[in-house]
């Protein structure tokens, strides 16, 4: 429940940001944070050999679920990183670097 509350209130403080700005995803690296957290909890069941027979089944499947989550939310920050670099380079295209330099 702490945890939840805590990406609420990350969520709530980046909610004035543009859409595409990068800092609106601060609550998905707290996000990734914990989703990698708990995947290494699950996996490090399978090294200490935790799980029994039937237990096993739904630690796959769960850690399964928990993979196919952090690949979401990676692919949601790449998607805004891609938007930041296209939006800089062509902020600062080569003529406009030719032209700063040029005041030197």
């Amino acid at each position: 429940m702490q945890g939840r509350y805590k990406r609420q209130l990350l969520m709530n403080i980046t909610q004035g940001l543009p859409q595409n700005d990068i800092l609106r995803r601060i609550p998905d690296v707290a996000l990734l944070w914990r989703l990698s957290i708990v995947r290494e909890v699950v996996l490090s069941g399978f090294q200490l050999e935790l799980y029994s027979g039937e237990e096993k089944t739904f630690a796959y499947w769960y850690a399964v679920q928990i993979i196919d989550e952090h690949l979401k939310c990676l692919d949601n920050m790449m998607s805004s990183v891609a938007d930041g670099l296209h939006r800089c380079r062509s902020m600062w295209s080569v003529s406009h670097l030719n032209n700063a330099f040029r005041r030197f």
